[in-house]
């Protein structure tokens, strides 16, 4: 009879130990859930966030620099405001084309300048 109460005993901690279990695989369940919600959510607020402005291409061109263009003309024309500032582009200019500062003479050479268009 002593073997008999163990056996239930056991059988008894066996049942409440699968039942904790079954438990804990269902909450580490729904928590995953609950991530994947929450995550998808604010990517989808953010991905429709930006659908109200085009999505700008930065691109590359060369020109050729009269006498009469300087860097700071170039950068009016082609710098965006929605991407850059024109200091910024500027300096961008410079850096590209192996120059040693924005009063450098450029007339009569080919400079690679960016631009931004919604085209990829």
């Amino acid at each position: 009879m002593n073997t008999q109460r163990l056996t239930k005993a056991q059988r008894s901690i066996l049942i409440r130990r699968r039942e904790l279990r079954r438990k804990k695989f269902i909450l580490s369940i729904l928590t995953a859930l609950i991530f994947i919600s929450v995550v998808s959510v604010f990517s989808m607020k953010s991905i429709a966030s930006n659908g109200d402005t085009p999505e700008l291409y930065k691109h590359y061109k060369n020109i050729y620099v009269t006498a009469e263009d300087s860097i700071y003309d170039i950068a009016s024309e082609y710098a965006d405001s929605r991407v850059t500032s024109e200091k910024a582009y500027i300096d961008e200019i410079i850096y590209m084309n192996n120059m040693e500062s924005a009063d450098f003479p450029v007339a009569g050479r080919f400079l690679i300048v960016p631009f931004y268009t919604t085209i990829q």
